[in-house]
């Protein structure tokens, strides 16, 4: 991974024509769960936290198929679930911007950007937020939009 991101600045477009690769590999499965009329797509995104990306490199590499997954799933009547579980807090913006409907995962005990009040007012209305616990084994809403 760290190899992926030193290469953002030393030949971003070999980045890009990968980042391209895995996206048109995924809206491929995409489109066969969404054609079985799913209630809640939902992208995992493991590597794709500001652990790993700065705000400007995520905006730049990872926004524009992020957006596009999200009116995809929206066009097919679907909410678009995004599954990250630590540094969401720097991206959350984007993420409302893109059209994700609900971001699961997100921990407290793992995530040292996380502020609970602040995501809430952030996404009040806007997206849902799922909260899932490493050191309790708890899963509750958060928020829930309008």
């Amino acid at each position: 991974m760290q190899e992926l991101i030193l290469l953002t600045v030393d030949n971003p477009a070999f980045v890009q024509q990968f980042l391209t690769v895995i996206e048109n590999w995924n809206r491929q499965r995409m489109e066969l769960m969404l054609e079985e009329g799913v209630d809640l797509f939902v992208r995992r995104a493991w590597y794709e936290n500001a652990d790993f990306w700065l705000p400007s490199q995520y905006r730049r590499f990872l926004f524009p198929a992020l957006r596009r997954d999200a009116e995809m799933t929206h066009q097919a009547g679907t909410k678009f679930g995004y599954l990250m579980s630590c540094t969401s807090m720097p991206l959350v913006d984007m993420m409302i911007d893109a059209g994700v409907d609900v971001l699961i995962g997100i921990d407290p005990a793992q995530d040292r950007t996380m502020d609970l009040r602040v995501l809430k007012q952030k996404t009040a209305g806007k997206m849902c937020v799922w909260e899932m616990s490493v050191a309790t084994s708890r899963l509750s809403v958060v928020h829930q939009p309008i």
